[in-house]
């Protein structure tokens, strides 16, 4: 091989000899060609050196390989193909260069520099090599995203405004950071990708991954599940931002059902309203002050002022009915009457906007409204028991307009008195029972 008399001696063998003569000289042509360019890779090998970059080392590796290698090419003028080994030997040997190797721009610049000895096996080696990294950046990312979730429930766990308020943006800002500054240190290996593995695949698959995450946060924890919504909202996600509050709502709302539950099932009778009422208040206070910080509204519940003395007031001007028989029926009908017969139904059935902390509270209240009512269908009352009821009943109403807007509030309203009609007729009908 090294004297160039390869082709030389396979013509002159095919010419004397016979066709397995000619067989054999082609097939020693061949092997002699593979034994000699082998032997040139392994002792550009041996001398490579590790301190240099990758380029250089792979830039070098093919120089020493390709004019051994084009020259064998010459001498066998087509008389015996050249063997595939000590090429794909080359490959095998830059792909083992590169292949550990995190920086990713020395990577590329080394497959720049080996594409040209075979493009086909060397792109095919580029493309494995820009997946795995890509893989990586992703693996990474999903880690620093994990962490960034985990920040955020940590730091909302105590429904503190101030976190609630910072911690989205927090979060926002550690994964985007972590997605750009990973993105770009795998961004010299995209041209290297497949047409099957492109870019934007794999930052829709990323995306996806990490909506996945948040949904699966969305838990029982009503902080966490607000702090989320509102990261959402940052990240242009409005209709996973909607469904974690609509998430929230339900969690705030099934505990208030829960309590409307014990509540009526066993009445406590005093001399004023039941704690029940201000602590399920306070729930929904606290719910729709979650969502204004988090959401960082510039309307709030907390603007919506009525001092203690309106609040008494209101509580002694509502009329509600006596336990009486069919006279407390009839004074429950008056009082609906004076209360809603000027309002238009047109807009009782509009759904509050939950996604604002005035919306959220006309919702929880409804809820609660309805939950006393449903809970009190079931029971039997006594006097006593439905005049705990109604002192209960004029303290929801009475505190109604701290909450709830004026568009909203005879709405809500008309719940409360609903509730007090249904508690009027369970005691009715004991008395008739009776």
């Amino acid at each position: 091989a090294a004297s160039g008399h390869l082709a030389a001696r396979v013509r002159l063998l095919t010419k004397v000899g016979d066709a397995e003569d000619a067989s054999k000289a082609r097939a020693a042509a061949a092997d002699c060609a593979d034994r000699y360019l082998c032997g040139v890779l392994d002792d550009a090998l041996r001398n490579d050196d590790a301190s240099l970059s990758l380029e250089r080392r792979v830039t070098m590796l093919s120089d020493k390989f390709c004019g051994p290698r084009d020259a064998i090419v010459g001498q066998l003028d087509g008389v015996v193909e050249l063997p595939s080994g000590p090429t794909a030997k080359f490959v095998d040997q830059v792909q083992k260069m590169v292949s550990n190797s995190t920086d990713y721009g020395d990577v590329a610049l080394a497959l720049r520099a080996a594409v040209a000895v075979d493009p086909e096996r060397v792109s095919a080696v580029a493309a494995t090599i820009a997946a795995k990294a890509h893989d990586a950046s992703e693996r990474e990312l999903e880690s620093a995203s994990t962490k960034a979730l985990d920040d955020l429930a940590a730091s909302t766990e105590s429904d503190d405004a101030q976190a609630l308020r910072s911690a989205p943006t927090n979060a926002d800002v550690a994964l985007r950071r972590a997605a750009r500054s990973l993105r770009e240190r795998a961004a010299p290996l995209e041209p290297f990708l497949s047409k099957e593995d492109s870019v934007s695949k794999r930052t829709a698959k990323s995306e996806a991954w990490l909506r996945s995450m948040i949904e699966a946060r969305g838990g029982l924890q009503p902080s966490t599940i607000v702090a989320l919504a509102a990261l959402c909202r940052l990240r242009g996600d409005d209709a996973l931002s909607t469904d974690l509050l609509e998430r929230h709502v339900a969690v705030v709302g099934e505990d208030l059902d829960q309590k409307a539950q014990d509540a009526i099932a066993t009445i406590s009778v005093n001399d004023g309203p039941a704690s029940y009422i201000d602590a399920c208040v306070s729930m929904i206070a606290a719910a729709s002050k979650r969502v204004d910080a988090a959401l960082r509204s510039k309307t709030h519940v907390a603007e919506i002022e009525i001092s203690d003395d309106a609040v008494d007031r209101r509580a002694r001007s509502l009329r509600t009915p006596r336990a009486s028989g069919a006279a407390a029926r009839s004074g429950v009908e008056m009082d609906v009457e004076k209360l809603f017969a000027k309002e238009a139904t047109a807009g009782e059935s509009v759904a509050d906007d939950v996604t604002t902390g005035v919306g959220l509270a006309a919702a929880l209240l409804s809820r609660f409204a309805a939950a006393l009512a449903a809970s009190v269908r079931t029971r039997s009352l006594s006097r006593d028991e439905y005049a705990q009821l109604e002192r209960d009943g004029r303290r929801l109403h009475a505190v109604l307009p701290r909450y709830v807007r004026d568009d909203r509030l005879r709405g809500v309203e008309r719940g409360v008195m609903e509730f007090l009609e249904e508690a009027a007729e369970r005691v009715t009908g004991a008395a008739a029972n009776g």
